[in-house]
């Protein structure tokens, strides 16, 4: 075009827009013919694919990924009857129901080297409770949440608790131990951080945790800091899991 226009001898400024205008015509005509560009072709594209992968989601309700639409969601869904029942629940998330699960990653325990360890000596515990506690800790090393070990630099004692039910609770006194770990600062939200989010929450759960710290696995080092001692086996540590 600008070779064009300096080809002009007696150029004018109205010819130029003429001549400007005629050119931009023939470019979008010849457009219209040969059909849209790579480049544009590949835009929208573009353009598309980012769309549609903007209407994926991971849903916070049924767990599973799929697209940004209540009919897409599994929650949502009503069962023949119009009302879940308990094992229709159990069957259609089999897998929450399923062994004692455990958070993502490892918890690492930092202690201060400086503090001497402790050895505890093992407590007494009544006889009328060491069956259901031998019962327990055989249990317990079943599902991997403790495991014998040798003995180690710390040694927690134990504490046994008979439930209503008249099954026993095992937990540890690690008050030693707690005197050399090294805390993290983890500020908790407050009310006022909360409220916001439940500002279009229309459905409320009441969610009662059992035995919590067993899901929090410990990495291998950390584990041996929990190990604590009982009448059966000299020295029982917690490997796989907490050490509750």
């Amino acid at each position: 075009m600008r070779e064009r226009l300096l080809r002009e001898k007696k150029l004018t400024l109205d010819m130029c827009v003429q001549l400007c205008r005629a050119a931009e015509l023939s470019r979008e005509n010849i457009k219209v013919i040969s059909g849209p560009m790579v480049e544009e072709v590949h835009a929208l594209q573009v353009a598309e694919s980012q769309r549609q992968s903007s209407n994926i989601v991971d849903s916070k309700f049924c767990g599973k990924t799929h697209e940004k639409s209540k009919q897409k969601c599994r929650a949502y869904e009503m069962p023949t009857g119009g009302q879940w029942t308990m094992g229709q629940i159990q069957a259609e998330y089999a897998d929450v129901f399923t062994g004692d699960g455990c958070l993502e990653g490892e918890y690492t325990i930092e202690v201060d080297n400086t503090v001497k360890p402790v050895q505890l000596p093992k407590r007494r515990v009544p006889v009328t409770m060491m069956k259901p506690l031998k019962d327990e800790l055989q249990d317990l090393q079943r599902r991997g949440i403790i495991t014998p070990v040798e003995c180690r630099d710390w040694i927690s004692g134990m504490v046994v608790i008979q439930k209503q039910n008249g099954k026993v609770r095992v937990c540890i006194d690690p008050r030693p131990l707690n005197n050399a770990l090294k805390r993290s600062h983890f500020p908790l939200p407050t009310i006022e951080d909360i409220l916001p989010d439940l500002s279009k929450a229309k459905v409320f759960t009441v969610c009662d945790v059992k035995s919590g710290f067993w899901h929090v696995k410990l990495e291998e080092e950390s584990s041996y800091l929990t190990t604590f001692s009982t009448p059966q086996i000299a020295e029982d540590a917690n490997g796989d899991k907490s050490g509750s």
